[in-house]
């Protein structure tokens, strides 16, 4: 069982690391969806609200990582999406506060993360 701050540095160790060239992408797409996979497990633990901020972290590492593969990126994104939403249902999110967060994510990250869920 993994502490909030043993996967949030799983998180970035894994995540920031620079530039990932074609070769090595499946190795970095595991890994991440490994720690992905932990930061879940948080939530059976009982720390959804902290998974929603971790989830916010890792959103924005991912949207900073530079790599060749992008059609991988894209399915981390929407996993780690649905982290997020499920943290948001099983936490207590102060509503305004979530609100807030989700429109800077959805206007701050290259990625169409969350977009389609403004309206035009």
């Amino acid at each position: 069982m993994s502490t909030v701050d043993e996967v949030r540095s799983r998180l970035e160790e894994v995540i920031d690391v620079g530039y990932v060239d074609e070769d090595d992408s499946e190795t970095y797409y595991r890994d991440v969806r490994e720690a992905l996979h932990e930061l879940a497990g948080l939530i059976r633990q009982g720390r959804a609200d902290q998974v929603i901020e971790l989830a916010a972290h890792t959103i924005s590492l991912l949207d900073h990582t530079d790599i060749d593969d992008e059609g991988g990126v894209d399915d981390l994104f929407a996993r780690t999406q649905e982290i997020h939403l499920d943290a948001c249902l099983a936490g207590t999110p102060d509503p305004v506060a979530l609100a807030e967060s989700l429109v800077a994510m959805a206007l701050n990250t290259e990625n169409t993360l969350f977009t389609d869920l403004l309206q035009d």
